[in-house]
Formats: C-alpha cells, structure tokens, sequence
C-alpha cells in the first residue's frame, strides 16, 4: 500500500490511499485545531464550532448535511480532541463525489445560524450538566487537571457551562475564520477510487481556496512531577471508581509503540491480563481497563478500575 501525499498550493495537505478490496470509501477532513489552542475564556469553542459544522450550509439546511450522506447509505460524524478536529463520513465509493462535496461544504461553507447556534449552545451545556452525574467522567477530568496544571490538556474539551453561554457568533466566527484555513486542513481518503480521480476533485473543491497563515501558540512546558499526587472525589452515586495516570512522551516519541502494546497486553479487551486475572479469576472489580493517550505534547499512561 503507498499512501499518496501532496500539498496544494495554498498549503492543505491530501493523503490519498487505495483500496480496492470493497466498494467502499472512507473521508477525513482534519483541521489541526483542538482545544490546546483555546484560550481560558475560549474554553469549549472548538467543540461547539464542530457541532454547528452540521447545522445548515449557504445551499443544505439544518439536517440535510447528515440526511444526504444517510441517503447515499453511509454515515457522518466528527469528535474533538486536545490537538484536532476531524470530520468524516464512510460510504459507497460510487457516491465518492457526494461525499467529498457535502463534507467539505459542511467544513468551508456553514452558516452559523443564529438560532441553531442558540440552541446548540443549549445542547452542548446540557452535556457539561450531565457529565457532573458520570463518576468516571468527573474522575478523568480531575486526573487530568491534576496531571497538566499549566497545559490545555488539563481543561475539559468540551469546556465550561460559563464559557460556552458566553460565545457569541462573532467570537466564534472569528475563531474559525482564524483556525480553518488550508495550512491546518488535511484531507484524507482510503478506499476503492482512483488517485487521479480524487486530486482532481480535492484541487476542484480545496485548490481554489485562499492561502492564509495559521495562527502560532506557544507550547506550554509542563513541570516534572516530583512525587506522587493523589485526588478524591465524593458521589452520591453508589460504587467506587479509581484511576491511575503516569506521565508518557508525545505522540513521536520512539517509546509510544512499545507503550500501546504494554497497554493491549494490560487492559485492553476481555483477553487482557488485568480484565483476566483482577476481574475474571478474583472477581475484585466490575471492570478495568488501561490505555495510552499519546497527543502531539506528553500524555498519559493510564488505568482505571470500578469496583461492585
């Protein structure tokens, strides 16, 4: 398999690879923007620039963005992260162009409308209110805050219920107008079309876009920590929840591949150690688990456990 790199004029990037094992096509627009770039009173604007993104275009009105991608038989979603934002969609490659189109028209082309954009604001509070009721949910955020004092990576990527009520559409507008510019977009493609096929239709639809520079931040260094620090939390929801979290290098740091299969082997999947011998063998626990996060800065290696 050869992965087809190229970077158009304006400065996106097109990873194209082909497969033709299946009918099927996958598509990845990347936006190098995730909550490590947010101020402190920008806190959560990413995540809520991703809702809208499936709010209504200049030419598909709310729903039809999802409808349409639907309608061809396949399906459309996006996440947040510390580093990024990803949009993408999966289906036959016959609708290739489809997918390409509404996908890409969703990222360059969304409205912002003003009462989507109030009601959408609602529903991104009501998810901060509702993981203040998810134990683990809580516990992650404080193992977190607690392991990245200074970093973004400390703060929740969806925000804060009082940030997130204060962005008005110009302070969103202005943040995406700053952040999704070419130089932070990467278009990505896998599946069963011809590579010739796909650089004519991204430089069609991307090429044509104005270059323009992406701002710059700063990294944050983090401080080494010198012992071990401990967090408590009280619920009244019954069961207990325990989380561990060891600092780990970035993402290319050349001990991350030997940290993921540490952490397959630990606690990842019923066939791992900690899920046969804690949960299954000893019975000491309703579930455990372990996993990398590896993000472009140090992360974090950790474990959690719920007790009965």
């Amino acid at each position: 398999m050869q992965i087809h790199r190229q970077v158009l004029e304006n400065g996106a990037t097109l990873l194209l690879l082909e497969m033709h094992q299946a009918p099927v096509v996958s598509l990845n627009i990347c936006l190098r923007v995730g909550s490590r770039y947010e101020s402190d009173a920008e806190a959560g604007i990413c995540h809520l620039i991703e809702h809208m993104l499936f709010k209504g275009t200049s030419r598909l009105r709310p729903g039809e963005v999802a409808g349409r991608i639907e309608a061809s038989g396949g399906d459309i979603n996006a996440y947040t992260s510390f580093d990024e934002t990803v949009y993408y969609c999966t289906l036959s490659s016959r609708h290739f162009e489809t997918g390409l189109d509404i996908l890409s028209d969703a990222v360059l082309n969304s409205t912002f409308d003003p009462e989507e954009l109030s009601r959408e604001k609602e529903v991104v509070i009501e998810e901060i209110l509702r993981s203040k009721d998810s134990p683990s949910k809580m516990l992650s955020e404080a193992l977190f805050e607690k392991a990245f004092p200074q970093h973004n990576y400390g703060r929740p990527i969806i925000g804060f219920k009082e940030t997130v009520q204060g962005f008005s559409r110009e302070k969103i507008m202005e943040f995406y107008r700053s952040w999704y510019v070419p130089e932070n977009m990467v278009i990505v493609a896998a599946g069963d079309f011809k590579t010739e096929q796909a650089l004519g239709l991204a430089e069609r639809i991307f090429g044509g876009l104005p270059a323009h520079p992406s701002p710059r931040v700063e990294k944050i260094q983090e401080a080494e920590a010198t012992a071990a620090q401990a967090v408590v939390l009280s619920s009244p929801i019954q069961g207990s929840t325990m989380m561990l979290g060891f600092p780990t290098p970035q993402l290319d740091h050349t001990d991350i591949p030997a940290l993921d299969i540490l952490s397959h082997m630990l606690g990842e999947g019923e066939s791992s150690r900690l899920e046969l011998k804690v949960k299954e063998r000893r019975g000491l626990v309703n579930s455990i688990y372990s996993y990398v996060y590896s993000p472009q800065e140090p992360g974090l290696f950790t474990f959690g456990y719920n007790l009965p």
